[in-house]
């Protein structure tokens, strides 16, 4: 027997921006022009927002025959025409290899008030090419997170839609960090990654494996042994993103990745973005 009934607003975790006529989310279209950002998408209205949350889950799927593309989404709050960007360059990636298929899966603890609208927009490295995008969230009186405010994005490269190249030089051996800031802005309390693969289909079966690192260059501390990025031969790459993971980061902190793989090929190269949440 559960705990609380959902009459007055008990626990749940309930789609918006979810369209149970169709199966599918929103809709989300970008721009015509590669590499701009499109306009934003109402995921959620004020009107709608009856509880404060302070755990969010952010999905994105695209299906079928699509160009292989890499997006950078936002996530805002706020009225149409004064959105506030709330989770900055969310990397998605779209392919026209294995039907196109593609899912991504956010968490964030992050709060949001009640009467808020929520939104998405996108960018992406080939223009027009969109996906469809929707949120889960739990009201904060029966979530177990901490209910922070604010998501750093590190590493996001805008000109083109992309993240921070890192690279896997040779088989079975960690290659070099790659700094993704020289100075983190502010202190964090944990942080995601997010890995984005470069190659269309990747030639053979491959895993990579990564490490962020903490502190000057030649001294990096290992603070995360990374999940691995796991890809088959001829079948679409798609992105993965991690956990949220609860290590904190002192700001002025410098921040690199490394990254090994199974197999000497440039298709086991991978983009990182790394998201901060305070």
């Amino acid at each position: 027997m559960s705990d609380f009934g959902l009459q007055g607003g008990g626990a749940h975790c309930l789609h918006s921006g979810y369209d149970y006529t169709t199966t599918h989310g929103t809709s989300v279209a970008t721009h015509a022009s590669a590499n701009t950002k499109g306009s934003w998408v109402e995921i959620l209205s004020a009107a709608n927002n009856i509880q404060e949350s302070s755990e969010l889950y952010v999905y994105f799927v695209t299906e079928g025959a699509i160009t292989h593309a890499g997006h950078l989404i936002d996530l805002a709050v706020g009225a149409a025409s004064s959105e506030q960007v709330l989770i900055a360059n969310m990397m998605h990636r779209t392919s026209a290899v294995n039907q196109g298929v593609s899912s991504d899966r956010w968490h964030f603890p992050i709060k949001i008030p009640a009467g808020v609208r929520i939104s998405l927009r996108s960018q992406c490295s080939v223009g027009g090419v969109g996906f469809f995008g929707y949120i889960q969230r739990v009201p904060s009186a029966f979530s177990m997170g901490s209910g922070l405010s604010q998501v750093i994005t590190i590493g996001a490269e805008t000109a083109d839609s992309s993240g921070t190249f890192v690279d896997s030089p040779s088989a079975n051996n960690l290659g070099s960090w790659t700094e993704m800031t020289s100075s983190l802005s502010e202190s964090i309390k944990g942080f995601l990654t997010a890995q984005d693969p470069l190659a269309p289909s990747w030639s053979s079966n491959i895993q990579v494996t990564y490490q962020v690192g903490v502190g000057a260059a030649a001294s990096e501390q290992i603070i995360y042994s990374g999940n691995s990025h796991v890809q088959h031969s001829g079948e679409g790459s798609n992105g993965e993103v991690s956990q949220f993971i609860p290590v904190g980061i002192v700001a002025g902190t410098r921040i690199s990745i490394r990254s090994q793989a199974s197999q000497t090929n440039g298709d086991a190269d991978l983009d990182f973005i790394l998201y901060g949440v305070r």
